[in-house]
């Protein structure tokens, strides 16, 4: 795990420094983790209270292998904690339809990932529905996001439903 108390330790340490130590440790473990991700296999869990929705996600966004286990993560997207986009996405009519209600969230509801190195918590702060090959909504922003997608309208694979969040706050793994 990412363990700080090193640094909290260091005498004459200013918050600044030990907040920007902290954000180093769990980006170099955020990056030693995508190392060794396996597709198809449990990356950590989401948790979105509007939605009722507590799941493990997968490494992977593949119509069955993957997202028939849960949410999964975009491969060619981030993990958290290193400063870009992270993207989920999920069924919504399928494989346990955990997005079925993405389009109930609104500005400021809670995101939370928690990842084998720290647990990463995001307020919703925008959506959009965008044509199903729209590759914009993966890209990078100024800060750290959370993108989640799921088809649109339902039964229809046409567009997606995509929500933003923004990063908030990181609670690193001790």
């Amino acid at each position: 795990g990412v363990n700080s108390a090193a640094v909290e330790r260091s005498s004459g340490a200013t918050p600044q420094e030990i907040a920007q130590a902290q954000r180093e440790l769990v980006e170099r473990a955020a990056n030693r983790l995508n190392r060794h991700l396996k597709v198809s296999h449990p990356l950590g869990r989401i948790q979105i209270p509007r939605m009722g929705v507590n799941a493990i996600f997968v490494q992977g966004t593949r119509w069955g292998p993957d997202l028939s286990k849960g949410p999964g993560h975009y491969p060619q997207t981030s993990l958290p904690g290193v400063g870009r986009t992270t993207a989920i996405a999920a069924h919504r009519t399928t494989f346990g339809a955990w997005f079925r209600h993405i389009d109930s969230l609104r500005g400021d509801d809670r995101i939370t990932l928690r990842l084998p190195y720290a647990t990463f918590h995001y307020r919703v702060f925008k959506h959009e529905i965008v044509k199903s090959g729209d590759w914009s909504i993966i890209r990078d922003r100024s800060f750290d996001t959370i993108m989640l997608s799921a088809c649109h309208p339902l039964y229809s694979a046409s567009h997606r439903w995509v929500v933003f969040a923004a990063l908030v706050r990181v609670d690193p793994v001790r």
